[in-house]
């Protein structure tokens, strides 16, 4: 299952693994691109400072850990042949999300 695309679609498109197809992507970034703002989840901190300052807000103290070293996905699984066929079945919300970065408040890279 593809979670983000079935939580964005008005039809739940996604369900479909690595067989869902690129008009639910489509669906999923016609969605997104009415958003005012969007957050990338890896550096949400900054983003959501950056969200406080565009809205006027203050943010109480971020207890941020920026020393902290980022594990990869592969390496949490622990599982090679696991961590393959989690790609395909999810690579249409990969591509969702990497196509989302360039809308994202903050650029994380």
């Amino acid at each position: 299952i593809n979670f983000m695309l079935t939580r964005l679609t008005p039809d739940r498109c996604g369900t479909e693994g690595e067989n869902t197809t690129e008009e639910c992507l489509e669906t999923g970034k016609e969605l997104l691109r009415r958003f005012t703002y969007i957050l990338d989840v890896k550096c949400l901190d900054e983003g959501l400072e950056a969200l406080a300052g565009e809205l006027g807000f203050s943010l109480p103290y971020l207890n941020k850990d920026s020393g902290k070293t980022q594990v990869s996905a592969r390496e949490r699984i622990g599982d090679d042949e696991l961590y393959e066929f989690i790609l395909r079945r999810n690579q249409r919300d990969f591509e969702l999300y990497e196509w989302s970065k360039g809308l994202s408040l903050v650029n994380c890279s």
